[in-house]
């Protein structure tokens, strides 16, 4: 079996959610060690909007985690201490997660999550 066409078949992904390990993954993002994620309420449509921050130190008054580099290149963030606010709590297949940037400072980027 030739698993280089295997791997042309299976759809590539950028950004997603495996609810399963309950991690986000990413080819895309740019590498920074430290990560958090931070929700903010939109009052009009009475829902959250996710961020990603990741940053190459530790920021004050919050709650950073460390980035995971597999060899690849792949990105691992651990979700599972945000979970329960997640609206993919309940899915049961990976989701898709497109990412724009919001701010880029020196030493940190700030993401938008469209989950």
């Amino acid at each position: 079996m030739n698993l280089n066409q295997y791997d042309d078949i299976i759809e590539k992904k950028d950004t997603w959610i495996n609810p399963v390990y309950k991690k986000l993954y990413s080819r895309t993002l740019e590498y920074k060690p430290y990560y958090t994620i931070v929700r903010r309420y939109v009052k009009q449509s009475a829902s959250y909007d996710y961020f990603l921050i990741v940053s190459d130190s530790i920021l004050e008054g919050k709650h950073m985690k460390s980035v995971i580099q597999e060899n690849n290149g792949l990105l691992k963030f651990d979700l599972k201490a945000y979970w329960n606010v997640l609206p993919v709590r309940e899915s049961t297949k990976d989701v898709i997660v497109s990412t724009d940037i919001v701010e880029k400072e020196s030493g940190m980027i700030i993401y938008k999550l469209s989950i």
